[in-house]
């Protein structure tokens, strides 16, 4: 099935795969091909794409949509990091000042952003951690 991740950025991903795992805004799921068509919000966290070939590749997504037809499920993301590229200690620090926030740390406190970037920087160190097993696996 072809595969299409695409966020205000550009298109980040594209590509025939034997099937995706994401968190949907009810749970995980997998999506193989001829997939019942579908169309639902996706949660922060890691997209786990798996080629006809068996390679994997992981990609974080702050959020977003996906549609699922037949034969292409497009992701639509607010944000999507490849996590190869994502630095993780840069993100440690972002989630330390979140949860810091959230627990009246620091002087300035916006409890709906707090929330949302803790669970933006919780899910993509979580994808992080994902593709080091990735990696980790294929050598």
């Amino acid at each position: 099935m072809q595969v299409e991740i695409v966020s205000a950025e550009g298109n980040i991903f594209s590509g025939k795969a034997s099937h995706i795992n994401l968190n949907a805004e009810h749970g995980g799921i997998g999506i193989y091909r001829g997939h019942a068509p579908m169309m639902t919000t996706i949660k922060p966290g890691p997209i786990h794409i798996y080629a006809d070939d068996g390679s994997e590749e992981v990609v974080f997504v702050s959020g977003g949509f996906i549609e699922v037809q037949p034969s292409i499920v497009t992701v639509l993301a607010d944000t999507v990091i490849r996590v190869h590229d994502a630095d993780e200690a840069q993100i440690a620090k972002s989630r330390q000042e979140a949860e810091d926030a959230l627990l009246g740390k620091s002087g300035k406190f916006d409890s709906a952003k707090a929330k949302a970037d803790l669970a933006h920087m919780t899910g993509l160190l979580k994808a992080i951690k994902e593709m080091r097993k990735v990696v980790d696996r294929s050598k």
